[in-house]
């Protein structure tokens, strides 16, 4: 008896997509300025998902600003910024100085600051940051992290 041998084959093609890019603003997505203060935006730790690193020549930064709340604690959009901004704004980091004389009233407004980041291949990814702008004479409350841990009772008085 002799058994045939039948054999196939197949073949396949994979696309691997491009993974996301992702925007990344170091110090947290609400922030404050006081006035007559500066304030620096990082950028640099942007990156793309496919890289083990990701140096910041991979993207193109365009930082934006619009004004979503004025003095009065009233919604008010504008594209005019109301902050001024030192440097380039298609570089990894955004200077921006609350003390701009266009703004007699820039302190108790809010601002938002959008970052998008583009790659070389097109991929794109956005983040915004809100920023407080405060009388610098205003009281400012700050918390101690280790405090926080800690529970309070009220019947214990210092």
């Amino acid at each position: 008896n002799t058994v045939d041998q039948l054999s196939s084959s197949t073949s396949v093609v994979v696309y691997v997509a491009r993974s996301d890019v992702v925007a990344v603003v170091f110090g947290g997505s609400h922030r404050s300025i006081l006035f007559g203060k500066s304030l620096i935006l990082d950028a640099s730790g942007s990156y793309d998902k496919d890289l083990e690193v990701s140096p910041a020549s991979t993207f193109v930064y365009d930082w934006s600003c619009r004004q979503v709340r004025n003095y009065l604690g009233y919604p008010e959009y504008s594209t005019l910024c109301p902050l001024s901004v030192k440097g380039p704004t298609n570089a990894n980091q955004l200077h921006l100085l609350a003390d701009n004389v266009r703004s007699l009233y820039l302190k108790g407004s809010t601002v938002e600051i959008t970052l998008l980041i583009v790659s070389s291949d097109g991929r794109s990814d956005s983040t915004t940051v809100t920023i407080d702008v405060i009388d610098a004479g205003a009281p400012i409350i700050s918390f101690d992290e280790k405090l926080l841990d800690a529970r309070f009772d009220p019947a214990n008085r210092f």
